[in-house]
């Protein structure tokens, strides 16, 4: 059988159906005019190097198994098994997230109130996410036309109206919330808070680490994987950076909702333009998708995992599958950890602060990971100094094009780490001790984890 190839623009489409999200949107909007600037930042620094990085991985490392192959193939399986087992709880941690603003926008079409009652949103999540995993148990799966419209409808229909809907706006001469001045641009004051939420955009960014492992299928990946990249990335930011803004025009930094403040400025848009009876389709549409996305990743990450059962790094509870071929016992696992961080929402004073706990834990995980990545990279290059293969992609720069640009992107990672345990200063957070507390506490209970559960195998 014919090895199957993927065009320049099919894999433009994977890079950014594998990044693009609402997850971030809202967190940035609250920086108005300066989120440009940031988004840029991260993109330079953060986006493109990564890429080339995990793409060089990709196509001359073993592709099965994705990260744990990977850090394993150049250290040993128990470093490449933190790093896979920290992948899984980040997407866990992601799960809750992506859930919230699901509920949310079902909760604003019955009732506008009640998209910001955070007990109902858990009850919501809890439901939508359960119900996705009992089904997943039988095994059943979505044809690709399925998941592709899940995102389509799910993600880029509601961000593409979000840009139209704020070029209208801005056209007809509407009053703005952001004043459009290279004064408003530029952050020349860096305040360590601001700073803090680069986080949000290097985690809104997570996910071209999967398209790398199909780098080996790419047509002409020496010259193309840099095209589809920075192809990729201009959508990306297009697609990130206008809807940041739309929310920022309609809504004041002070009364943004990290969970329903997209759906409210939407909403904002449509009552303005006369069109207020196109919400109940467009949210019903959009919750669609998101739960279509959500039902095809719920399994994933827990698949990804169990396939470091051959090296004997988990126990052998967390091995077992059903006829379905589905690891049981680590979605329930994962299932009970997503429940327990559902229940942030309840816990924290406001829905902002336990939204910005979710993503900062998250985000720091993906840093480590991307550290890892990186050293990985490095290692294998400095083993297979003169390994070139036609058809697989490598660094430009020689050695020191890698350790230029992997050098970039570990500054970069440092640079979030440090910011990472400051408290932003447009997210109310009323005691910060205890936040860093829970944040430290967090972080140390899951790097901590898979060390225990590697004792537990032996």
């Amino acid at each position: 059988m014919a090895k199957k190839i993927i065009s320049p623009f099919a894999f433009c489409a994977i890079n950014i159906a594998a990044v693009l999200g609402l997850k971030e949107l809202p967190i940035m909007a609250t920086l108005g005019l300066e989120s440009i600037f940031f988004f840029l930042f991260v993109a330079l620094f953060f986006f493109i190097p990564f890429s080339l990085i995990v793409a060089e991985l990709g196509s001359t490392c073993p592709s099965y198994g994705g990260i744990y192959s990977w850090v394993k193939a150049e250290y040993n399986k128990n470093l490449g098994f933190f790093a896979i087992w920290l992948y899984w709880i980040k997407n866990i941690i992601g799960y809750p997230m992506a859930l919230s603003i699901f509920a949310s926008i079902i909760l604003y079409v019955i009732s506008p109130n009640l998209a910001t009652n955070k007990y109902l949103i858990v009850i919501i999540m809890l439901s939508a996410y359960w119900f996705c995993t009992v089904v997943n148990f039988y095994g059943i799966k979505l044809s690709k036309s399925i998941i592709t419209w899940g995102v389509i409808i799910g993600t880029v229909i509601p961000i593409l109206l979000i840009i139209i809907l704020t070029i209208f706006w801005l056209m007809q001469g509407n009053q703005s919330d952001i004043k459009f001045t290279i004064h408003s641009f530029l952050p020349y004051s860096l305040s360590k808070q601001n700073l803090a939420l680069m986080l949000s955009i290097v985690f809104g960014y997570s996910g071209i680490e999967m398209s790398a492992a199909y780098i080996k299928d790419l047509e002409n990946p020496r010259k193309n994987y840099p095209l589809t990249i920075f192809i990729s990335l201009f959508f990306i930011l297009l697609m990130s950076i206008l809807p940041t803004l739309g929310i920022a025009i309609v809504i004041n930094k002070g009364n943004i909702n990290f969970v329903s403040s997209f759906i409210i400025a939407i909403s904002i848009f449509l009552n303005k333009f006369k069109l207020h009876y196109l919400i109940f389709y467009l949210a019903t549409s959009v919750s669609l998708g998101m739960l279509t996305n959500m039902f095809t990743w719920i399994v994933g990450p827990s698949k990804s995992l169990l396939k470091s059962t051959s090296d004997g790094c988990l126990p052998k509870f967390m091995q077992k599958t059903n006829r379905y071929d589905v690891p049981t016992n680590i979605v329930i696992i994962q299932g009970i950890v997503v429940t327990c961080f559902s229940f942030v929402f309840v816990f924290s004073p406001t829905i902002n602060e336990s939204y910005w706990i979710l993503i900062n834990v998250a985000a720091i995980l993906y840093v480590i990971i991307v550290i890892l990545l990186i050293l990985s990279a490095i290692s294998a290059r400095f083993k297979n100094k003169n390994f070139i293969l036609q058809h697989h992609y490598q660094v430009p720069g020689g050695m020191i094009g890698l350790l230029f640009i992997g050098g970039v992107c570990m500054a970069t990672c440092v640079l979030v780490l440090i910011f990472s345990f400051i408290p932003p200063a447009n997210i109310n957070i009323n005691n910060p001790f205890l936040y860093e507390t829970i944040l430290i506490a967090l972080l140390t209970c899951f790097i901590m984890s898979p060390i225990i559960i590697r004792k537990i195998a032996k």
